[in-house]
């Protein structure tokens, strides 16, 4: 069965790209998967940072100094024409503390283009972010929940 062939593994996380723990390295790393997965982006990789730490109460400001010069300097994107698919963000910190997952959270959001929507309960696309000490891993997934979140013992029901 299953579940007897994998005692020591519960769940499988897919990683598409592994970057350096940081809000713009996670972000740069996450825009082409959101471009090939939405269709497109909403916004460059650091306007999408700009946008989300402007909109915290709390932010770094040497992040958004050194995000909002690198924004100037990128060329407009287009949001594209696919189809609109409801998506979420799930970001898990393991021994990051320090890691700012509401901004990261907000500018990944924010690339993602306009007629897509967000469903926390139910979405189509998930996009995946594993952040544990200082390496960041991200993957794009449709059917995450269908497929019981990659928990081998729910897939195999027991």
């Amino acid at each position: 069965s299953l579940a007897a062939g994998s005692r020591m593994v519960i769940r499988i996380m897919p990683m598409q790209a592994v970057t350096f723990a940081s809000l713009s390295d996670l972000v740069e790393g996450a825009a082409p998967l959101v471009d090939k997965a939405f269709g497109g982006l909403r916004t460059s990789p650091h306007k999408a940072i700009v946008e989300a730490l402007e909109s915290m109460k709390t932010r770094d400001e040497d992040v958004l100094k050194t995000a909002r010069e690198k924004a100037a300097a990128e060329s407009g994107t287009e949001p594209g024409a696919a189809p609109p698919v409801t998506y979420a963000v799930r970001l898990q910190r393991r021994s990051a503390a320090g890691f700012p997952k509401d901004a990261a959270v907000r500018a990944l959001a924010a690339l993602v283009p306009p007629q897509h929507t967000v469903s926390l309960g139910a979405p189509e696309v998930t996009i995946l972010v594993e952040v544990f000490k200082s390496l960041c891993g991200v993957a794009v997934v449709p059917g995450y929940h269908a497929m019981h979140d990659f928990n081998l013992h729910a897939a195999a029901g027991k």
